[in-house]
């Protein structure tokens, strides 16, 4: 008899609609073609692709949860994230995905590489993974050697993306790469898209949905929205797929603003992404205790994954995790989603989710059983804030929101009124010392506007410049133009209104801390 799930269908929301299982041989459910283009009969029966165990969840009723993870920026950050994520696999989320950086370093076989961080999810802690693309800057030559790279990888999931830059790429629109990818590879490959509750920061919100409904026509099997605080606008994003003939599964994009920096950038690089005013100023009035934020964001993204569950808007939810442990942890444990099954494993080792060493590997040497997972060394006392004044580069969230995939796709900044700023051109140093000046006063330079930003500084000056601001400004004058810089502290508390940073109760000490740039004629 039929069953109600949360497929999208013609007759119904994302949710309360019949599926009919079909060919139900040796236990494997199957579908009726139609909601996604691909036939997977490459997979091995023990493993099904991505998209049927999306479905299968979607038609036995059982919520899941997926994981976002970005590669980071240093070897041991590297190491230290798939260690990260070979913790987080015990909860048993349905998948994992690794974003991409534009080009063709992401495909090499660099540590950081994104390549490299989804190979090792798969083939060492045998995770489902699913690997972003962004066709921005790859001609079709560069994308056959990615994907078939990620092929001889086991990878079989993909995440097509577009980006913002197509000077150099043969596609312009996701729709074209996603396409194309189906002629090329045939069905090797799950593809997933990106969905936009908001619209697409480059266009209006129609326009937005007629995208998403040539990217499902040209192959895409199902649908990650960009990160959503609201589940009023979900809910509305959902019916207008359905008025747009998109029927495919949709999964709800969920960010926990885990410290201040990451409201801050958000509102700043996530144009198109309004967070809501009761959030925000429940972050403002903590913004110096980092835990205290992160306690706010997981019970925020916990009542709002809660009310889409509870409406029957949604059957999983995909977590941005920022390459944070703790906080997605705690969500997903907070909504009875972290799966604590020990069963006894078929093998002593840790299982692959390489299709093709799953199919054929049964004997490894004996010393296995006693190192299940001997690749990375262990370490578990990685710092949960990494991105204070000078980080823990080592930690696997090191980095800025801004280096993020989700902020990409933002709206190109205004040149008009950076040159209004900055100036036109650059006669001489004065200009340029002009522009430094301005900025550390907050002043409005010769032709009436005030420098707000410096290109790598988008946001005001920190509270605690000011007890240095006089010999920053003594040097500025003095053609050592200062880039970045900190003042000295010694055993302040986390939660001080100017220097705390952190957990809640701790200690912060630091050195004093100056880069600048010199003119290279300046007199030695």
């Amino acid at each position: 008899m039929p069953c109600i799930g949360n497929l999208m269908s013609e007759d119904g929301l994302f949710n309360r609609f019949e599926i009919e299982p079909m060919n139900l041989n040796d236990g494997e459910m199957k579908f009726e073609r139609g909601e996604s283009p691909t036939n997977f009969e490459y997979c091995n029966d023990d493993n099904p692709p991505l998209i049927e165990k999306i479905k299968s969840k979607i038609y036995s009723g059982e919520k899941f949860y997926s994981l976002e993870f970005f590669p980071p920026r240093t070897q041991d950050g590297a190491a230290n994230l798939v260690d990260r994520m070979d913790r987080m696999n015990k909860g048993k989320p349905l998948f994992m995905d690794v974003t991409w950086h534009a080009g063709m370093v992401s495909a090499s076989s660099k540590t950081c590489s994104s390549m490299t961080i989804a190979s090792s999810s798969v083939n060492f802690c045998g995770i489902e993974t699913m690997l972003h693309i962004t066709s921005s800057k790859l001609t079709k030559a560069d994308m056959r050697e990615i994907l078939t790279i990620a092929q001889s990888h086991g990878i079989r999931n993909i995440m097509a993306l577009s980006g913002d830059n197509h000077s150099d790429s043969d596609f312009k629109y996701a729709s074209e790469f996603v396409a194309w990818m189906r002629a090329e590879f045939g069905n090797t490959f799950v593809i997933a898209v990106a969905g936009y509750p908001e619209g697409h920061p480059d266009s209006n919100y129609e326009e937005s949905l007629k995208h998403l409904k040539q990217k499902v026509d040209a192959g895409a099997d199902f649908i990650v929205t960009q990160l959503l605080f609201d589940a009023e606008q979900y809910e509305t994003f959902v019916n207008d797929c359905l008025a747009y003939n998109i029927h495919v599964p949709i999964i709800a994009g969920i960010l926990p603003i885990q410290n201040y920096d990451s409201l801050r950038k958000l509102k700043k690089l996530a144009s198109n992404v309004q967070v809501p005013e009761t959030l925000v100023q429940m972050i403002e009035e903590k913004r110096d205790d980092d835990e205290a934020i992160r306690d706010i964001g997981v019970k925020f993204s916990v009542d709002l994954i809660q009310e889409l569950f509870d409406r029957n808007l949604a059957s999983g939810v995909h977590i941005y995790t920022l390459n944070r442990e703790i906080g997605p942890n705690q969500i997903v444990k907070n909504l009875g989603l972290f799966n604590k099954d020990r069963s006894r494993r078929p093998f002593p080792w840790q299982a692959t989710a390489n299709d093709k060493r799953l199919a054929e590997e049964e004997v490894r040497p004996v010393y296995w059983a006693m190192r299940p997972k001997s690749y990375l060394t262990r370490t578990k006392t990685w710092d949960e804030f990494p991105n204070g004044r000078w980080g823990n580069s080592s930690n696997p969230a090191f980095g800025d929101l801004d280096d993020y995939h989700l902020f990409y796709m933002t709206k190109p900044t205004n040149k008009g009124k950076l040159k209004d700023q900055w100036g036109s051109e650059v006669r001489d140093i004065e200009d340029i010392k002009e522009v430094f000046m301005c900025f550390l006063q907050n002043k409005v330079n010769r032709q009436g506007f005030k420098v707000t930003s410096l290109p790598w500084v988008y946001d005001q000056l920190h509270s605690e410049t000011s007890l240095i601001q006089e010999n920053i400004l003594h040097l500025n004058n003095n053609y050592l133009f200062t880039i970045n810089s900190q003042p000295a502290v010694n055993g302040t508390k986390s939660n001080d209104q100017t220097f705390g940073w952190g957990p809640r109760m701790d200690i912060s000490t630091r050195r004093d801390t100056l880069s600048s740039s010199l003119d290279p004629k300046m007199p030695k």
